[in-house]
């Protein structure tokens, strides 16, 4: 039998994207009888190791260690843990580790010593040059293009960091795509042959819940917004790659001809800047901080339209959720997003202005398309519609699991 060995970490990534992930993933593999499932979690704040089953599925949790000093202890503790687990892995079955974390590449050289046979998958979350040149493709291709002695310091950085992902993807043996986009990168620019990658899209259980326009009051009035006022949603963590600072000068001037809107700001991260930027038009703009999934449930009921102004994402449950909701969802063309709104809501779907220096988003085009939204509803209704034609098409659990036995079949 193939057992799957699913490996996570306790980090802020797996408050966000990647734990979702790893949840939908559990549901899914779960699910299917000809597979065998452990979750193997590092970093836990727990002091010991722990196994414990639940619903076929089995969980084996790491501890913590405090001292990430040097690389000599990175290394000890990755050599502990693929030790310890050799306690727990029958090497008779057909195992399969399914790795989520670049960083997690020194477990994989050891796994791969002390079981040979076995396949190792990567799930291709995020491009850490991303983070740093906010998804630039022409300017990763000058860094790229350079003398290494014309390199700045940072560019050194960038490149080392692109060199090692190399490393990782070619010492994996599939690698799990969560966009069109993400896959054409790795084949093109990363070198990695076709055949090795696979293009699964995120899914999420249908939970969303429809309220008459009576309810959709009452819950507004309930969390103290006006019953007339258009709400604008973000979601996600307060950070530059989001778009944040392009957000709120666009609402500024949307404010400036729809004045009963307001934004709503769900995440938390750098408050200090942005409340900054907020200082003119503090009184429209709403600071929520991190909150429960079914609070942020609510204010997918309650809102008029999210937005998602980002310089990279790969294939965001935020934009799932949304379009879930049937939201109209205003997005930029950036890495893996600009495929996710249906291919009819082309006016929703901003283009980032790129050079070899930077990318720029329009914040005249950004508060035209809000406007038009608050001011629109029969279109605004008709863009929903569609999002959420577009989720149960590409982006419900079931699709997902549907993908994932044919990958692990």
């Amino acid at each position: 039998m193939r057992h799957i060995y699913l490996i996570n970490s306790d980090s802020r990534a797996a408050q966000y994207g990647i734990g979702t992930y790893i949840i939908q993933v559990i549901n899914c593999l779960s699910s299917i009888d000809s597979l065998r499932l452990t979750v193997v979690s590092m970093n836990s704040e727990d002091g010991i190791l722990t196994e414990k089953k639940d619903n076929n599925v089995r969980y084996l949790t790491f501890p913590k260690v405090y001292d990430w000093r040097s690389e000599k202890e990175i290394q000890r503790y990755y050599r502990s843990v693929a030790f310890l687990l050799a306690l727990y892995v029958d090497s008779s079955e057909d195992n399969v580790f399914h790795f989520n974390y670049l960083h997690h590449e020194p477990l994989v050289d050891l796994l791969k010593k002390i079981y040979p046979t076995s396949q190792f998958v990567l799930t291709l979350h995020y491009l850490n040059w991303c983070f740093t040149l906010k998804g630039n493709i022409k300017r990763l291709q000058t860094v790229l293009d350079k003398a290494e002695n014309d390199r700045t310091e940072e560019e050194k950085y960038i490149y080392d960091e692109y060199k090692q992902e190399v490393s990782f993807y070619r010492k994996v043996d599939r690698i799990i795509c969560l966009a069109q986009y993400t896959k054409m990168l790795l084949n093109e620019f990363y070198g990695i042959e076709e055949c090795k990658l696979t293009l699964i899209y995120n899914g999420l259980i249908d939970q969303a819940i429809f309220l008459g326009e009576v309810e959709r009051m009452q819950r507004k009035r309930h969390l103290f917004f006006g019953e007339g006022e258009k709400l604008i949603l973000f979601v996600g963590r307060l950070d530059d790659i989001k778009g944040i600072d392009y957000l709120i000068e666009a609402f500024a001037k949307v404010i400036k001809k729809s004045s009963n809107t307001r934004l709503l700001i769900v995440g938390d991260g750098n408050y200090s800047r942005y409340l900054q930027m907020s200082a003119d038009i503090w009184s429209r703009i709403t600071f929520i901080g991190k909150i429960s999934k079914q609070k942020l449930y609510e204010f997918y009921q309650i809102a008029d339209v999210g937005v998602m102004p980002s310089f990279h994402e790969q294939c965001s449950y935020v934009a799932i959720e949304m379009m879930m909701h049937g939201l109209p969802l205003i997005i930029t063309n950036t890495t893996g997003l600009s495929e996710m709104i249906h291919h009819q809501n082309v006016e929703c779907r901003l283009i980032l202005k790129e050079d070899q220096n930077e990318l720029r988003l329009s914040v005249e085009e950004l508060s035209k398309c809000l406007l038009k939204i608050v001011t629109d509803d029969c279109w605004a209704r008709e863009v929903g519609k569609l999002n959420r034609c577009r989720y149960k098409d590409a982006f419900s659990l079931e699709k997902m699991r549907m993908a994932f036995e044919s990958f692990y079949s």
